[in-house]
């Protein structure tokens, strides 16, 4: 199946975000995921468990310039 989104960018790798990547990652709707956060301990196990494909700890207008979707999954 094609790719429904070439790339998401995630603000916020928590549970929720996290969550929804790893449903539309298995479902085959999402291309590259770039997780951005203030933590670098969630960044880390984001990268491990591959729900994200990179990790950034800034939202820049290189960050999300290229993406798709941006989803806010913050408090």
């Amino acid at each position: 199946m094609k790719d429904a989104l070439g790339k998401i960018v995630l603000i916020g790798v928590g549970l929720i975000g996290g969550s929804l990547m790893l449903d539309l990652k298995r479902r085959q709707q999402a291309g590259t995921v770039a997780g951005i956060d203030i933590n670098a301990d969630n960044l880390a196990r984001a990268l491990e468990r591959r729900v994200i494909d990179e990790a950034h700890t800034e939202i820049t207008a290189d960050n999300i310039a290229q993406a798709d979707l941006v989803i806010l999954a913050t408090p």
